[in-house]
């Protein structure tokens, strides 16, 4: 809520705008700090109950997100793991990382109620997560490492091969293939006839 005046003269400092998150008022910064501020543990455990076998659901744009979330929770049934799923809100780096995005920090709320309700469906322990990074690739390796996690789980699209974030999503799968420290599972629902 700053005056125009002042915004002005913050523009004009070079490195200011990277390094300082601006939003437009304060219900914008509320509302990024509440998306931000998340792990919301469906599951309530403390931290002693915590299961050692994690399957992470990387949540980004050009992934089957909700056969994705469906899928590992089957998968989490059967193996009576605890599922993470992780929304990797991508900020250019132009920005601070926990700069206001509006839209996509709306997009990562109803990504995650979404995926929330199919591991509820599942009956298996869930937890969710926001992480802002600069490349989802570099994000979901990381968060790997975090969580500890023991498998990664990833719906594929049913879209065309031509389809637009069809290349993003082939160069996710070959840096997971490649370098993610544990299994990797990519589903894919099959295609309408």
């Amino acid at each position: 809520n700053l005056p125009e005046k002042i915004f002005a003269v913050c523009k004009t400092v070079p490195g200011v705008r990277s390094q300082l998150p601006v939003a437009g008022s304060v219900e914008e910064a509320r509302a990024s700090l509440r998306v931000v501020a998340r792990p919301a543990a469906s599951a309530g455990r403390s931290g002693a109950a915590r299961n050692e076998n994690v399957y992470l659901v990387p949540l980004v744009a050009g992934l089957d997100l909700t056969y994705g979330a469906d899928l590992a929770g089957r998968l989490a049934r059967a193996g009576r793991a605890e599922v993470r799923l992780v929304y990797f809100l991508e900020v250019t780096r132009n920005l601070p990382l926990n700069a206001p995005l509006a839209a996509d920090e709306l997009a990562a709320q109803q990504t995650i109620e979404q995926a929330m309700q199919l591991a509820k469906q599942q009956n298996v322990p869930a937890e969710c997560y926001v992480e802002r990074v600069r490349e989802a690739t570099d994000g979901i390796l990381a968060a790997i490492k975090s969580h500890n996690a023991s498998l990664v789980v990833i719906g594929a699209t049913n879209e065309p091969l031509g389809a637009e974030g069809h290349d993003n999503f082939h160069n996710l799968v070959d840096t997971l293939l490649h370098r993610a420290p544990c299994e990797v599972v990519i589903g894919r629902l099959k295609p309408p006839l």
